[in-house]
């Protein structure tokens, strides 16, 4: 009897574990798909933001770059303007000193003797008060010096006795 029992069982599993179907294979497939559909998409929308980010900083550059260029343009053009009003007015002192019918001499070089006094401050030259204020940082760098071996020597004399 137990031969019978035990020939059935084993028929009946026999049968039945190939035919079984399982529905937690198919739940953990979903459960996989999901985090991977997940994961994607972390990864996507990390992906754009950094894009994103490049795009705004490559931007930035730009617009610096672009108005730095505008500068430096404004102020070749200011200057090329400021060269051409002075190159006019040479001209101008020029071609009056030659029309100019008082004149003595037709000379067109103009030379300027000078007219300014040395300035002075307190009846001394700024050459004078140079060396002044050198001659007084070389004293105080002497006298601290001198202060710091007085030191070290009253130091090492405290320490002898």
């Amino acid at each position: 009897m137990h031969k019978k029992l035990l020939l059935s069982l084993a028929l009946i599993i026999v049968l039945i574990l190939p035919f079984t179907i399982c529905y937690a294979n198919d739940e953990l497939k979903k459960a996989s798909d999901s985090a991977k559909n997940a994961v994607s998409n972390a990864e996507n929308a990390i992906e754009d933001a950094a894009k994103n980010m490049g795009n705004t900083v490559q931007n930035i550059g730009n617009s610096i770059k672009d108005g730095a260029n505008q500068a430096k343009d404004e102020v070749k053009n200011s200057m090329d303007k400021t060269g051409n009003s002075i190159e006019n007015g040479m001209n101008n002192i020029k071609n009056s000193i030659s029309n100019n019918s008082t004149a003595t001499d037709n000379n067109t070089n103009y030379n300027a003797t000078r007219t300014a006094t040395e300035g002075t401050f307190m009846g001394m030259t700024s050459n004078t008060w140079s060396w002044l204020i050198l001659g007084i940082a070389a004293i105080a760098i002497i006298g601290l010096v001198w202060y710091y071996s007085v030191q070290l020597n009253d130091n090492k004399r405290n320490k002898n006795e």
